[in-house]
């Protein structure tokens, strides 16, 4: 094995629960310096902006992966998305109340997504937090990668 491809979605315990992902930092700290032992390059994918995510745990997220960065070859960066189906969606769909964040729901059934505002991403600290999450993230994705995973650039 040369090249592994993970869910991270975020560095920050608390959203990973919220998430209900059943994820422990812990065991994906060692895992990343595991892998870097035995010659594996890691990529991992991520998101920002799902429910209840603040700046605190955008912060979070880039202390773990600045801790971690040397471990991670690529690390592609996506906006959290609603889709069709999924268990967030339904509970969205059910009791929109409980995410008073969300805002101009609109269902897009051609992409089985719905489109939506996230107010967090308005607050001056989430932003602040969003670029140095961002800096982590291009220095990760600028470094040249393992040989051996060459190969695999730009393959899921």
């Amino acid at each position: 094995m040369v090249r592994l491809t993970t869910g991270f979605e975020s560095g920050s315990q608390r959203m990973l629960d919220t998430m209900a992902k059943g994820v422990d930092l812990g065991v994906t700290s060692r895992f990343l310096a595991d892998a870097y032992r035995c010659g594996i390059s890691v990529r991992m994918t991520m998101f920002t902006g799902y429910p209840g995510e603040k700046a605190e745990d955008i912060a979070a997220t880039t202390a773990f992966l600045e801790k971690h960065e040397h471990f991670i070859e690529r690390l592609p960066l996506y906006r959290f998305q609603i889709m069709s189906g999924t268990t967030i969606a339904r509970q969205i769909e059910r009791k929109p109340q409980r995410f008073p964040q969300l805002s101009n729901l609109k269902h897009n059934h051609a992409e089985a997504l719905t489109e939506h505002d996230y107010a967090e991403t308005a607050d001056r600290s989430y932003r602040r937090a969003m670029s140095g999450l961002f800096s982590v993230v291009h220095a990760i994705n600028r470094k040249p990668l393992n040989t051996a995973a060459r190969a695999f650039e730009g393959v899921m």
